[in-house]
């Protein structure tokens, strides 16, 4: 894909050439034809892979949004895009010259060409543009859009109203209250202009969605108590596991407990504790997600060993480097008399190692990682010290151990209140967790990427957005070898577990709008 510099003030079209597409990308699940292989029939193409030809369609879309940027006339634009797109699916064809029958490689084109179709609305991300890009062009664009996509020989895509759209960002539900996540949401007028009111909806405020649009890019969204606001484009905003009253209403532990063997190693029989206080709640979001619950128990395998929960002493954490970050580096001198940390004052190793403390500072330091006594003790010294806020913000807590500087994340609107949840609840942290995975990468084109990648056991890549990248070959693996042990467990399949009441339908398409839009399916990038 080309660099996000050739994208940035003026250019020339004629010098921005195809990028190939490397297939050692399949390493990252970006072309999973190993997993396609031993497909007999197109209807048996996995829902949840990855396009073949995202990164195609998306250079084709950013090139097109990038053009007009720079000013180039819309019948450019236009004949440009249109050339590009009847390339893609002899492109998408060259990639996969596998030993495969030509039925099975129909298949994967028209699958490719179906879940591509987040790439036009999302590629000026994609390429690291500003994302007031596409709210710029985007409707310059958008008017066109069938006159670029139709016309093409794309193959034989059938009209399928049950196409799944494997979508990022879900549908816009009437009535649900959601935060607005961008700190730049602006409120729009209505349709079809949706032109800026000059105003904007402050960040983490929580809004309820009255109406969308007819393509679920805008949303018309009124206070909770129902003052009128306006339009705004639905990336803006995000809902919660930790809200959903149906999540609420799940009974916490399994109905059906795993016996636990006395001759299983201590790690496998505190993963099993772990699913008999858990899994319930824990099957219900895989319902939602699809995500494998031995994936998720291994996580809190790794971050917490496993520990059950006790009220008012949920397992912490206290990272001294973060307590520098906030507040020692303006207080070095009352920082140093009671921590220490890798990387400061002559300590050695990185910063989130070689923590120690003491009270008194004439007294000899000690470790206290470890020691959950030790962790509380730590903890009240600093909230002495320093006052909750900062404090609070310095601790990882609970089973996915989450840190509590990253409370907007998942929904809490102090430290304390996030604090005090996952004291009380284990709920708390299994709703938590999932929150975090959902935004912690990003709430637009990477929003629920740890899902992703924890759904397709990815374990260095999660490990690395899930901790960062410090320690993330390590970590993965850690993870991966907890998987195997959680695996191995004789945990019941989903269908003895209660699921949830499904969500009610989101409004159905007019005929008219999913003719269009699975036409433009044929190419795969069409607006979602």
């Amino acid at each position: 894909m080309a660099t996000p510099e050739t994208f940035r003030g003026s250019l020339d079209l004629s010098t921005l050439e195809r990028p190939a597409i490397d297939l050692s990308l399949a390493r990252r699940g970006e072309l999973r034809l190993e997993l396609l292989r031993d497909v007999d029939d197109p209807e048996e193409v996995p829902a949840s892979q990855p396009s073949l030809s995202h990164d195609g369609l998306a250079w084709i879309a950013g090139r097109s949004l990038a053009a007009a940027v720079a000013g180039a006339s819309r019948a450019a634009v236009i004949q440009d895009a249109r050339a590009q797109a009847i390339a893609t699916e002899s492109a998408v064809r060259r990639l996969v010259q596998t030993p495969l029958s030509q039925r099975q490689l129909d298949a994967i084109v028209a699958h490719a060409q179906r879940i591509g179709i987040d790439a036009f609305r999302h590629s000026p991300l994609l390429v690291d543009l500003d994302a007031g890009v596409l709210d710029r062009v985007a409707a310059y664009l958008a008017a066109d859009e069938l006159a670029i996509f139709e016309g093409g020989d794309y193959g034989d895509v059938p009209d399928d109203p049950e196409i799944d759209f494997d979508r990022e960002i879900p549908l816009a539900r009437i009535g649900d209250v959601e935060t607005v996540l961008d700190p730049d949401a602006v409120v729009r007028g209505g349709p079809p202009a949706f032109a800026s009111q000059g105003r904007r909806i402050p960040r983490w405020d929580r809004v309820r969605i009255d109406e969308r649009s007819a393509d679920d890019a805008h949303v018309r969204v009124s206070t909770p108590a129902g003052a009128t606001i306006g339009w705004t484009l639905r990336t803006n905003l995000g809902g919660y596991f930790k809200d959903d009253p149906k999540l609420a209403a799940v009974a916490l532990a399994p109905p059906q407990p795993l016996a636990i063997d006395d001759a299983w190693p201590s790690g496998k029989a505190a993963i099993a504790r772990a699913f008999n206080r858990l899994g319930g709640l824990m099957y219900a979001i895989h319902e939602q997600t699809g995500i494998p619950i031995p994936a998720v128990l291994a996580v809190w395998k790794i971050e917490s060993g496993g520990a059950a929960h006790t009220w008012g002493k949920a397992i912490i954490r206290f990272e001294n480097h973060l307590l520098y970050n906030r507040w020692g580096r303006e207080h070095v001198a009352a920082y140093d008399a009671s921590f220490q940390h890798g990387g400061h004052a002559g300590v050695g190793g990185s910063s989130w190692k070689n923590h120690r403390f003491r009270a008194d500072p004439s007294a000899a330091w000690q470790t206290f990682h470890g020691e959950q006594s030790r962790e509380y003790e730590v903890l009240a010294f600093a909230r002495q010290l320093v006052g909750d806020a900062d404090a609070l913000s310095c601790i990882s807590i609970g089973g996915p151990q989450i840190l509590i500087s990253n409370r907007r994340l998942i929904g809490y609107e102090s430290e304390r209140a996030m604090y005090d949840a996952f004291q009380a609840d284990e709920r708390a942290h299994v709703l938590g967790f999932f929150d975090y995975c959902q935004y912690a990468t990003g709430y637009i084109h990477r929003r629920r990427e740890l899902l992703r990648d924890l759904r397709a056991l990815r374990w260095v890549e999660f490990a690395r957005g899930y901790n960062g990248g410090g320690q993330a070959e390590a970590y993965g693996d850690a993870l991966a070898n907890a998987y195997a042990t959680a695996a191995s467990l004789p945990l019941p399949p989903p269908s003895a577990h209660a699921a949830p009441a499904e969500s009610p339908p989101p409004t159905p398409l007019s005929p008219l709008l999913l003719s269009a839009r699975v036409r433009a399916v044929r190419l795969g990038a069409t607006r979602p």
